[in-house]
């Protein structure tokens, strides 16, 4: 890289892009961007008060150089920041969902319950990133897991808009389907059929312990069932029930 020379030795600019190109040479581009901008800075605002057109341009060319050179060293400090920050968190993904899948076993009977898991398990793709591919074999693997042993009792339930999304290996791992009640209806449908065991005490409620209540039952949620409709268009069943007929069994 060549340098501004002035004509001056003690001139500001040439001792400031001095510096820059030392940082630059030492391989301190963070500080070498902050200097190549000050450098610039003070050319531009020499540049209009120079009267010879030859000392102009090359001004303007040294410029443009610095310019360049400052720009580059932007992106490549900003790309190298990515890159540390990425391998920093590798990994992360993968013990969270690993963390996940320990506490159900450890507190089953469990549910594990993902919306939106078009935005976890979309198809694979060549231009997937390595973590978010990580994160998705790590998920089925545990998936696989936690159905390995008959006294397992862990659910596993998801919600999407957008099955035709799903990577084709949790489709075939959640094979039932539920059309019609979107995911804040389940939660409706579950409020409700919680309070069926309370609506059965009538006016006694107030005079009943806790304990004494029973549990609630399949009854339950059928009633609730009749209680709380689905919210979601025939439009929309209609095109995931097609969906369903090519992919997997329909629950019913």
């Amino acid at each position: 890289m060549f340098l501004w020379r002035s004509r001056r030795p003690d001139d500001a600019i040439q001792k400031t892009i001095e510096a820059a190109v030392a940082a630059d040479n030492a391989g301190k581009y963070e500080e070498a961007v902050e200097l190549y901008a000050s450098g610039i800075e003070k050319m531009m605002a020499q540049l209009g008060q120079l009267q010879n057109e030859e000392e102009k341009s090359q001004m303007r060319q040294k410029i443009n150089e610095y310019m360049v050179r400052a720009e580059y060293l932007k992106d490549w400090t900003a790309k190298e920041q990515d890159r540390k920050q990425e391998t920093q968190w590798v990994g992360e993904g993968e013990k969270l969902v690993r963390a996940l899948f320990e506490m159900a076993r450890e507190l089953q009977p469990s549910v594990v319950f993902m919306d939106e898991i078009d935005a976890l398990l979309s198809a694979r793709s060549s231009s997937e990133n390595d973590a978010s591919r990580r994160i998705k074999n790590q998920f089925f693997t545990e998936l696989d897991g936690a159905a390995s042993s008959q006294e397992d009792r862990i659910l596993i339930m998801g919600a999407t808009n957008l099955p035709h999304e799903l990577d084709e290996a949790i489709v075939r791992r959640l094979e039932k389907r539920i059309y019609g009640y979107s995911g804040s209806d389940l939660k409706a449908v579950c409020k409700d059929a919680a309070l069926g065991p309370i609506r059965e005490l009538g006016a006694q409620v107030a005079n009943v312990k806790a304990e004494d209540v029973r549990e609630i039952n399949a009854e339950d949620f059928q009633v609730a069932l009749t209680r709380v409709r689905p919210s979601v268009s025939a439009a929309t069943i209609e095109s995931l029930v097609a969906w369903n007929d090519q992919y997997g069994v329909s629950a019913t």
